[in-house]
């Protein structure tokens, strides 16, 4: 104002307000990054939170908005891996114990169909579990008791069945050869009592009658000679 014409002040007043307007450009910068810093690690904390809380979903939204407000930044990215990990290792925990949870049911029905004896359903059951979970070895030991079980009521079923078939026949035989030994028909009563006996050797019943056709017919062979003398 002084001396208008003098360049220097003049100089100086821009250099001044050059700097001025760095200051406050840098003091705006300054404040923006503060904000962002601590937009950023309130982000990040939220993110830690839900990531210890294995909210694997929100984890991942804030990890990924807070590699996106600082891109350089290497802790998101590592985080976001291991919520990738995290979240994998959860699902298949899960999944095991939902697996786990359907075997021990399987087994328990399993175990009660094979204490009432109802094998078929039994061994079902435990073909189930075994496809569940393959290197288990207790369904496996018990699919094979099963298998002996039904093959031992098969046997059995069997075995009855041919006793009855058995004691049909022989109650048939009996019963004709009664009549027969009654009517005084001794050779067919003789017959029918030798077949019974050989089913059922035990009884003493056919050989009693047996003995006797043989005393009567050996009496009436007898009586016979001698009349014919």
């Amino acid at each position: 104002t002084l001396k208008p014409k003098e360049q220097y002040p003049k100089d100086q007043i821009a250099a001044i307000n050059k700097k001025k307007e760095e200051l406050a450009k840098k003091a705006e910068e300054e404040r923006k990054q503060r904000e962002l810093d601590a937009q950023y690690q309130a982000v990040i904390t939220a993110a830690d939170q839900a990531l210890a809380a294995e909210n694997w979903d929100v984890a991942t939204a804030k990890y990924t908005e807070a590699s996106g407000l600082k891109p350089a930044e290497k802790y998101p990215k590592d985080q976001l891996a291991l919520v990738g990990k995290r979240k994998a290792e959860a699902e298949e925990r899960k999944r095991l114990e939902a697996i786990q949870a359907q075997y021990d049911q399987l087994i328990t029905a399993a175990d009660a169909a094979f204490g009432s004896e109802s094998y078929p359903a039994a061994k079902a059951k435990y073909q189930e579990a075994s496809a569940l979970k393959p290197m288990e070895r207790y369904p496996k030991d018990r699919i094979a008791e099963v298998d002996a079980r039904i093959a031992e009521q098969a046997r059995k079923a069997e075995e009855e069945k041919r006793n009855r078939e058995r004691e049909a026949k022989y109650s048939e035989l009996i019963l004709r050869a009664d009549r027969a030994y009654d009517s005084k028909k001794l050779s067919a009563a003789l017959v029918d009592y030798r077949d019974a006996s050989t089913l059922k050797p035990e009884e003493q019943h056919p050989k009693d009658r047996i003995a006797a056709i043989g005393s009567e017919l050996d009496a009436a062979a007898l009586a016979k000679a001698e009349e014919e003398r």
